[in-house]
């Protein structure tokens, strides 16, 4: 399933068993260099580094993230995640109805 996202097709990623946790984490190693393309997700995204620095485009933005900070991805805000190894990457991903942010655009977030 793809989204249109400014005239370009933005494929929906669902990771398996999903739909089972309320909330899940990953982490991804310090030789992943991520720039998996833009793509999209229904749930929320917290996306830091332990160690190293990511660049995160969301919609017409994008953030340098050092391990000091972090970016919250609404779901459906089309993003890509790119490190720069060696990093230590984490997400969090929670579905809106279990989130009690209403944010609708990606914000900076502290860590």
């Amino acid at each position: 399933m793809t989204l249109l996202d400014a005239g370009r097709q933005v494929p929906l990623v669902d990771h398996a068993g999903s739909a089972e946790h309320e909330a899940w984490t990953c982490t991804f190693g310090p030789d992943e260099p991520g720039g998996w393309g833009a793509h999209v997700h229904e749930q929320h995204q917290l996306v830091w580094t332990a160690a190293g620095s990511a660049r995160v485009t969301a919609g017409r933005r994008s953030w340098v993230l050092p391990a000091s900070r972090a970016l919250f991805v609404p779901g459906g805000v089309p993003h890509d995640v790119v490190l720069r190894v060696p990093a230590a990457l984490h997400c969090l991903y929670v579905w809106p109805a279990a989130c009690p942010l209403g944010w609708t655009e990606p914000a900076l977030v502290t860590v």
